[in-house]
Parts: C-alpha cells; structure tokens; sequence
C-alpha cells in the first residue's frame, strides 16, 4: 500500500497538467462557494515537482477564493504514464456510483428547512425542484401534511411544491385562489392513465388545499 503524508505548500509552487482533458472552468466557479463556506478539504494530488495530477477543480477553485496555501498529497508515480493513467480514471471513477434517488430525495427535504443554504450540498434550487417533482408516491395523507408542513416552516418567500405521482400543485404566498383553481393547477393529475390513481390524486389535491388554506389567508 503506497503510504502518503499532506502537505500545505503555496499555491503558486502548483502546475496544471496542460493536456488534462476535463473542463471545469464552470465547475470550479461552483465548487469555490463551497469551499469558501466548508474550507478546502479534498487534497489535491501532485507529483514532486507540483504537476497536478488530480483537483484541478479544487486548484481553481482556490485560486477563485485566493488561498495562498492548499494541501497536497505529492506522489512520486512510477513513470509519466502511470501518473497520467492515475490522473484520468480519478476522474472517470466519479462516475461509476449513482445516486439513490429516494434517499437523496428525503436527505435533501431534511435540510430544506430554511436554516440551511441547500445549495451548498452542490445541488441548484432548480435541480432540487426537479427532484422533489419526479415519481413519488407518499404513503399516507398524513406523509404528504408532513412535507407539506416543512415547506411551509421554509419560509412565506418560498413556493409550496407537492408531489404525488405526477401531481404538482404551486402556490405562492400572496397568491389568492380557490380550490378548483388550485386542483386546476394539477393538470397532469387529469392525465394519469390509471383512473385510481386519478381519484386518489385529486382526493389529495383537496387534502393538501385544506391544509395550506389557512396559512394562505383564505378562510
């Protein structure tokens, strides 16, 4: 097992490996909110002479933060096509795990309280919308009051999303509407093939109106 030691070195000691072939000019821009707000963490992986053989995000990134130092961990690789080998399937081994959606789905609604940034999991507010939108059938009304009632603890400025099947109800604080309008705004529940699941749908339409109704200053 090859042994390694980190080291925080001077930024400025740090090369780029000129043919590296990912590009991350964007991701770093995004990565560098991240590392403002955690630190810098993830070492980046150099050979003795300060040629970066993995983090060349994180190199950007730090840049865009301007650390003066960084830690490395310096690799003395067998030869130059082992430390390109090791370079390229860094970034290729990201991309053998996937996510599970329905635990991402609920880790991210934990932290969906208005007391965390959300977006400093790495994740957009857009991407997250997405998510909590796609398939997911809660199991009881009283999931869905549940998750309702964690939007709205989220704060007025925020939208109420719903999700059930491929049910989505928005509905914004200074919004004025009645039920129908509301069940309306759920066109695709008119749409599910399966015409249980319909009823049920629009069952939990009028569940989740009388639910938000009150905070929403209709009664």
């Amino acid at each position: 097992m090859r042994k390694v030691k980190i080291e925080y070195v001077d930024i400025d000691r740090l090369k780029e490996w000129e043919n590296n072939p990912r590009i991350n000019d964007e991701a770093s821009k995004k990565l560098s909110k991240l590392i403002k707000y955690y630190g810098f963490i993830n070492p980046i992986i150099c050979t003795p002479d300060g040629m970066i053989r993995a983090g060349h995000t994180r190199y950007k990134a730090a840049k865009l933060n301007k650390l003066k130092k960084v830690p490395v961990i310096f690799v003395d690789f067998k030869s130059e096509e082992e430390a390109k080998g090791y370079s390229i399937s860094d970034n290729k081994s990201y991309e053998f795990s996937k996510w599970d959606i329905t635990l991402l789905k609920d880790e991210l609604e934990g932290l969906d309280t208005g007391e965390f940034d959300i977006e400093l999991t790495g994740f957009s507010e857009g991407e997250i919308e997405n998510l909590m939108t796609q398939y997911h059938v809660p199991v009881t009304l009283e999931d869905i009051g549940k998750k309702l009632e964690s939007y709205i603890k989220a704060g007025p400025h925020r939208c109420i999303v719903i999700s059930f099947g491929k049910f989505v109800s928005p509905v914004k604080k200074d919004e004025v509407i009645d039920e129908m309008e509301f069940i309306q705004r759920s066109r695709e529940v008119m749409n599910l093939e399966d015409e249980k699941r319909r009823i049920i749908a629009l069952e939990v339409a009028k569940f989740i109106y009388e639910r938000v109704k009150k905070w929403l200053n209709l009664l």
